[in-house]
């Protein structure tokens, strides 16, 4: 196993997601390469966090990769939002998740490594969470997708 491939995977996912985001439009931070504070607290937003890669052999130079992918998108409430924003959004990143993902060799010339596919089983599929305000005062709503990927390299 290349042991670039953790860079590789986070750079693809950061930008297939940012490439989402901006189509909405809405700002994209990926955790672990982009920082944010008190600044964009109340943007309209989505938050990106990449688990592993998990890489297991099944043969001679051959590996499975699984990645776990969470977004959290934040919807701020103004006298000028539409009550439907936030699940919208939600759409158009479900649509993009269940996709393949391309896995580029980003900073090593840009070939392809191979493509992410959704893995959907009964225990794994793509889950949407819709949370609560936390307070009458609090003028965000949130969301959450989540959901695991497969290649074999």
């Amino acid at each position: 196993m290349n042991p670039n491939l953790p860079r590789w995977i986070m750079g693809s996912i950061a930008n297939y997601m940012k490439d989402v985001a901006d189509e909405i439009p809405i700002k994209c931070f990926v955790d672990g390469l982009d920082w944010h504070g008190p600044e964009t607290s109340n943007l309209d937003k989505v938050e990106v966090r990449v688990h592993g890669p998990d890489v297991k052999q099944t043969s001679a130079n051959v590996y499975r990769v699984r990645v776990g992918l969470n977004l959290l998108i934040s919807n701020f409430v103004s006298a000028t939002s539409n009550g439907y924003d936030i699940y919208t959004w939600c759409g158009k990143f479900e649509e993009a998740m269940t996709n393949v993902i391309p896995i580029y060799k980003i900073g090593d010339g840009g070939d392809l490594v191979g493509c992410l596919t959704y893995k959907r089983t009964k225990d794994t599929e793509l889950r949407v969470f819709h949370f609560p305000r936390v307070t009458k005062d609090d003028m965000v709503r949130q969301s959450e997708l989540d959901c695991n990927y497969e290649m074999e390299i």
